[in-house]
Parts: structure tokens; C-alpha cells; sequence
């Protein structure tokens, strides 16, 4: 349940404290063909920082083409951010299970003098607190289903509907094609509806992180 979550006694303290300016949230897109591609050290095409600055503000990281050195040029970005960030509490959803396990991947694959330090440290000082399960407490408590769900299944269920999210799910579904061709064909168009997709998926996990611990 919420209210006996441990995580609260670590979120509102900090926030207390804090305020929301050390928290972001993460995503990846990357390029995945099939289910058996996931944690196979697929290339990321894109990194997606949402946080709040008096306003939201959102950071985007895109790759120009699939190589090695515009993953290695926006993972160096996503570097640089988490120095000048400095985060304290990093958000995501389902991070835990494949954002952050795929950048450790990463990282243990570059050799010494190539480290992503920055990363690396807040990887392992900040609070890396996913969505996911938080949800599944939160809206459990109001249906009595404490299952996981589909981030496009949160953003439209009616305990958020008083929030002014971005809900882009929709711009990656089409009939013949699975999300991850989308996703690739939107990427190489160099279309808009891709940077509104990768910004709006953090942007409502933050806006529902802000809600939900009642910020």
C-alpha cells in the first residue's frame, strides 16, 4: 500500500528539503526489432531528461544515425547533464528493469579512459525510485488492482485525468507495425511527433510523480 510504502520516508524528506529541483526523469529509445533484442546492448537513439525549473523543462538527446559514435556523443551529453543536474532522486518508469540496466550494460562495455563517470556516480548516489511499482500502489488503492500496467494505460486512467499530461502513447501505434518499428521510422524521418513522443513519456511520469506525493 502507499501510505506503509518505505519509499515515502526517503521521497517526501528529500523533497522537503530539497524541493524538485534535483529530481528528473529518465527515458530511453532505442532501436528494438524484436522482443529478443531487449539488454542485448541495442543502440540508443535517444535520451529523454524531464525536470522542473519554476517550470517543466525537458532535455533531448537524439542521435543522428545508427553508430556507435552518435550513441557514444549522446550518452557524453547524458553525462554532462547528470554533472551540471546533480540529481537526487531519479524517476522513471520501469527504469529499474531496463533504462538503467542498459546503461550499466553500457558502461561496463567502454573501456577505462572512456567511462561516463558522472553517470556512473549519480547511477549509484541518487534515489533511482521507478514509477512503475509506485503506480501500481497508488491507483490499487483506488480500483483494488495492484498489477503492473501500461504507462498508456496510466496516463488515461481517471485518477490522472485532472492532470494536464502530454499522452503521446498513441502516436507510436499503428495497425501492421509493432512500437519498436514505429518508433525507428519516426526516428530516421526525423519527424516531430518522435521528439513529442520521447518528451512526453517523461513529462508524465514526472507530472504523476508530482501528483501522487501530493508536491
Amino acid at each position: 500500500m502507499l501510505n506503509d510504502a518505505f519509499y515515502i520516508d526517503i521521497v517526501k524528506p528529500f523533497v522537503k528539503r530539497n524541493g524538485l529541483r534535483n529530481v528528473v526523469s529518465i527515458d530511453l529509445e532505442c532501436l528494438i526489432r524484436n522482443q529478443n533484442d531487449f539488454l542485448t546492448d541495442e543502440r540508443i537513439i535517444a535520451v529523454s531528461l524531464s525536470y522542473i525549473n519554476s517550470d517543466m523543462e525537458t532535455e533531448l538527446f537524439i542521435a543522428r544515425d545508427d553508430s556507435v559514435e552518435e550513441e557514444d556523443r549522446i550518452l557524453n551529453q547524458l553525462d554532462s547533464f547528470m554533472a551540471n543536474f546533480q540529481p537526487g532522486i531519479i524517476i522513471g518508469y520501469n527504469h529499474a528493469g531496463y533504462d538503467l540496466p542498459l546503461l550499466r550494460l553500457k558502461m561496463r562495455k567502454r573501456p577505462y579512459s572512456r567511462q561516463l563517470w558522472n553517470l556512473k556516480y549519480y547511477l549509484s548516489v541518487a534515489y533511482c525510485l521507478d514509477m512503475m511499482p509506485v503506480i501500481s500502489d497508488f491507483l490499487g488503492k483506488v480500483d483494488g488492482d495492484y498489477k503492473y500496467r501500461k504507462l498508456s494505460e496510466v496516463v488515461n486512467h481517471e485518477s490522472f485525468a485532472h492532470l494536464d499530461l502530454d499522452r503521446k502513447k498513441s502516436l507510436v501505434i499503428r495497425d501492421n507495425k509493432n512500437i519498436g518499428e514505429v518508433i525507428e521510422e519516426l526516428w530516421r524521418s526525423g519527424s516531430r511527433d518522435f521528439l513529442d513522443y520521447c518528451r512526453g513519456d517523461t513529462r508524465d511520469v514526472l507530472s504523476i510523480f508530482t501528483d501522487i506525493f501530493e508536491i
